[in-house]
């Protein structure tokens, strides 16, 4: 569970520096940290990046001082993190990317598009009790699909 905590912690994080350069957090994060947060803006689909920026576009200005203090402390967890939890969120995030990319993989061109953007605005809608139990859907069937350690 701790594990999965430290993932949901990471995936957060790495969305949330995305955000830090139109906060001000830019000056604080390394030159790899930015590269990797323009490479996650980059890999956005347009739709998805114009409905952050709408979002962030509506915020009231005490709700971005709040979110960008929230960025930064949990920037600051993420650096407090060792290399090994780090490169564990970071190959979890990447699985999970090809996971969703395979559920799709069988069809082609539009169908496959299609399908992706299906999948995500069903996502999206899902209410908060949903995603988690979904979550516990998805964890239940890893672990069962790993072979036990026993």
């Amino acid at each position: 569970m701790k594990q999965r905590k430290i993932l949901a912690v990471g995936a957060m994080m790495l969305a949330l520096c995305s955000w830090s350069w139109t906060v001000g957090a830019q000056e604080s994060t390394t030159e790899a940290q930015q590269q990797e947060t323009d490479q996650f803006w980059k890999s956005l689909p347009p739709e998805r990046q114009a409905e952050l920026r709408e979002k962030w576009d509506n915020m009231t200005p005490q709700e971005r001082a709040d979110f960008a203090k929230q960025a930064k402390e949990r920037q600051a967890k993420w650096q407090s993190m060792s290399p090994e939890e780090q490169d564990a969120i970071k190959n979890r995030r990447q699985e999970k990317r090809e996971d969703h990319r395979d559920a799709c993989s069988d069809m082609s061109g539009d169908d496959a598009a299609a399908c992706r953007e299906a999948r995500d605005e069903k996502l999206r809608n899902m209410s908060p009790e949903e995603r988690e139990q979904l979550r516990q859907r998805v964890e239940r069937h890893k672990d069962q699909q790993q072979p036990s350690s026993n």
